[in-house]
């Protein structure tokens, strides 16, 4: 018997042995190869470490408690916090002194003119929810300007580095770190390329591929097929995104361009300000291991998650509860002046320092899913299962929170700075997203003069033309946006 076989024996995969035997050699080949890629060891511990750290934490959870980070005083910026049962304090942009304001905001402009601070945009996903068959980053907005999610990010991204540059015509270009998934890697590059990376130098942005993980069955831990010859493959978690940056040496790059700080985000906020300064130096200044940008949850019953402190025991983490973990009674609590006790809303927008994930390992997590699969074992059909029938292991990008010293979260304005583009119509679709930075625009277009007060319509500056709505001046291009 040679090694594969061997290995799926010891393993106890006699189903799938049989199945191979009835199978011709090339066909044999074909199924040993996509094993052998991932490595048969690799997969089959993965499952076995993932199923294990979920029964510990089952258990851990019986225990546990969370509670709502506590304001941060405004000296404690300048000092840390270090208080092990306050892992997390609150920063509140609006609350913030113009003077405190100013200071935070040149922190991070000065690591950012050192090339200390990069960009990794989370952009594995399909713009299948959008009627879109591409990368969701690729999905062209309904706005004047007919931009792509991708450029509306990239060219701010741009906008920023003009105003870092330490002299006129001297830029040092933000990094961009983009993970793709295998399914829209090429034609992610491809919508980079062909629209000449959005004026960024090409040498600032990286492409690296999430890896994927087998499905597997919940009853016995076989690995499912979707169809008789491909295992089937789904993304190996939000959390992924720290291994990939360690495997495909992405990490290894940012050290030789002498990076410190990480700012991560999604690709579905359209208002995202990458390397946004304010954000990037509070968290230097604060001396925090991790930050978190959030904004203030629209209702108690809002499907994002909470940032929170998690005790299990004797001991104190940074963490954030999916709205699925809050009971309705912790959703709807308030505190004595009136405000929701859980309100930190989690947009994925997280800041840390290099060295942190350097040294992160993090643990894969159980979830059951229903999985369409490959009856090689029975049927000999494709099967389409009612009930949940598979286990997808997953990294969690919250358990490098927990995994953190300290964190700060920084609350943030939501008109300014959060609009996703998830769903096809309604709430968080491209048509509402497209109001919200229309009517960002017009405020900066306002505030800088160039509009009257009392213009009721809405307008788009064009991508690139400023960052945050500084250096607007009466040529300025911005288009109306036609409303039905």
């Amino acid at each position: 018997m040679d090694k594969f076989k061997q290995e799926l024996k010891e393993r106890k995969q006699e189903a799938l042995l049989g199945y191979l035997g009835s199978l011709e050699e090339k066909d044999q080949e074909l199924i040993r190869n996509q094993f052998e890629k991932q490595g048969v060891e690799h997969i089959f511990e993965s499952f076995a470490k993932a199923v294990k750290y979920n029964e510990g934490l089952t258990e851990a959870s019986k225990g546990m408690e969370i509670i709502p980070p506590p304001l941060l005083d405004h000296a404690e910026i300048m000092n840390g916090f270090t208080d092990p049962k306050v892992p997390v304090k609150t920063l509140k942009v609006s609350s913030l002194p113009e003077n405190l304001r100013d200071y935070l905001r040149e922190v991070g402009e000065c690591a950012l003119r050192n090339g200390e601070v990069a960009v990794v945009i989370v952009a594995g996903g399909q713009g299948t929810r959008l009627g879109y068959d591409g990368p969701k980053g690729a999905y062209v907005m309904p706005l004047p300007s007919s931009a792509s999610i991708y450029e509306i990010l990239m060219k701010r991204i741009g906008a920023l580095n003009k105003l870092m540059a330490p002299t006129e015509g001297e830029q040092k270009c933000v990094p961009v770190y983009v993970m793709v998934s295998p399914q829209n890697e090429a034609k992610t590059e491809e919508h980079f390329k062909a629209n000449d990376y959005f004026g960024l130098d090409p040498r600032s942005v990286n492409f690296f591929a999430q890896a994927t993980m087998p499905s597997f069955d919940k009853n016995d831990g076989s690995v499912l097929f979707e169809d008789p010859l491909t295992l089937t493959q789904n993304a190996n978690g939000n959390g992924g995104v720290f291994a990939a940056l360690k495997s495909s040496g992405m990490q290894d790059d940012m050290v030789r361009r002498g990076v410190k700080y990480v700012h991560f985000h999604g690709i579905d906020n359209v208002l995202c300000k990458s390397a946004e300064p304010l954000f990037i130096g509070a968290c230097i200044a604060a001396g925090v291991t991790a930050g978190n940008k959030c904004c203030t949850k629209s209702g108690p019953h809002e499907k994002v998650g909470v940032q929170v402190i998690k005790r299990v025991g004797d001991k104190y983490f940074p963490s954030v509860v999916e709205y699925t973990e809050l009971s309705s009674e912790q959703a709807e609590e308030k505190d004595t002046q009136g405000n929701l006790t859980y309100s930190a809303g989690n947009i994925v927008n997280h800041f840390f320092r290099l060295s942190h994930l350097r040294e992160m390992d993090l643990n894969y997590h159980v979830a059951v899913k229903k999985v369409p699969y490959y009856d090689y074992a029975g049927s000999k059909q494709l099967v389409t299962p009612t009930e949940p029938n598979a286990i997808k292991i997953e990294y969690f990008i919250f358990d490098a929170f927990e995994a953190a010293n300290n964190l700060l979260v920084v609350e943030t304005n939501r008109p300014e700075e959060f609009s996703p583009v998830k769903n096809a119509t309604g709430t968080d679709s491209p048509d509402s997203a497209t109001k919200d930075i229309c009517n960002l625009h017009t405020l900066y277009l306002k505030h800088a003069g160039i509009l009257e007060a009392n213009d009721n319509n809405l307008y788009e500056i064009a991508p690139g033309e400023t960052y945050a709505g500084e250096g607007l001046t009466k040529a300025t291009k911005y288009q109306k946006l036609n409303q039905a």
